[in-house]
């Protein structure tokens, strides 16, 4: 256990500190309710730990179900540039999770920290915070979590806002750009802060591995299919159908299914993993 300094405060953290390594790591919870002691999470450092990478694992405060703000960019940044001190001389990366995709890549991209990024892993992540709102208000499989996730979060932070209550409450999505544009400049400013697109051409890292599910009811493919396409060759997209949103997902074991989806998932999943702990 850590204690990382941030501000007057500090934020509380997990090393797992392999005997040896050559690779350190960031890893970047969702909005769960345990961060760092999310048993997922727990797992996620305990296996790459034995693979030989050290892995730094905190509770970011403000990427949790009750708080999700643009604050969560400078927390990371912090984590970061004091596990690239601690252990210096390294190949150095993130993997982030979900909704804190967006505050990783604002934060690989700042200039404070760009150079000292190697790689960066992004498991459900997005490219436009706005339209991972689209989805989870008008898509055709919402997301009742994503949808109560944001609503309670929004308003709690922005209180009674006429506008605010005209796109959450909407449902067609032919409605929903006009309802965004009639946004409060307030919110839509804290809309971009967490949108990573128009920062993504300042990210210094060589290899960036994408990860995204299929089926994905909170945050649909096309987020990291456009960010393939913005960060170009040294980008990799794996979709894996043994994932929904950034939970495993079983299959009835049939003979059918074990050829035509244990198969093939298992080996793209190996593949994706050897790759990571490889690069």
């Amino acid at each position: 256990a850590v204690e990382i300094p941030y501000n007057d405060q500090v934020i509380k953290a997990d090393l797992y500190l392999p005997k040896k390594f050559d690779k350190i790591i960031l890893a970047i919870h969702g909005a769960n309710e345990k961060g760092k002691d999310d048993p997922r999470i727990i797992n996620f450092g305990q296996t790459f730990a034995r693979s030989g990478i050290a892995t730094l694992v905190p509770t970011f405060p403000n990427i949790t179900r009750e708080k999700f703000t643009p604050e969560a960019t400078a927390e990371i940044r912090t984590a970061y540039k004091w596990l690239t001190k601690e252990l210096p001389n390294k190949s150095a990366g993130m993997i982030a999770f979900s909704v804190a995709t967006g505050p990783m890549f604002i934060a690989a991209a700042d200039e404070d920290i760009n150079k000292q990024v190697d790689y960066l892993t992004s498991f459900g992540g997005y490219n436009q915070l706005k339209e991972v709102l689209r989805n989870v208000t008008t898509g055709a499989d919402r997301d009742p979590f994503g949808l109560e996730l944001i609503a309670s979060q929004y308003r709690k932070f922005f209180g009674p806002d006429e506008s605010l209550d005209h796109l959450l409450d909407n449902t067609d999505p032919e409605k929903f750009d006009a309802l965004f544009v009639a946004l409060s400049p307030e919110i839509k400013k804290f809309i971009d802060d967490l949108t990573p697109a128009d920062h993504l051409l300042n990210i210094k890292a060589e290899k960036i591995f994408l990860v995204h599910s299929d089926p994905d009811q909170i945050i649909p493919i096309s987020e990291s299919e456009r960010l393939h396409q913005t960060l170009g060759k040294r980008s990799e997209l794996t979709i894996l159908k043994s994932f929904s949103h950034v939970n495993v997902r079983f299959a009835k074991p049939t003979p059918k299914n074990i050829v035509s989806y244990y198969i093939p998932e298992t080996w793209k999943l190996y593949r994706l993993i050897f790759r990571i702990l490889s690069y």
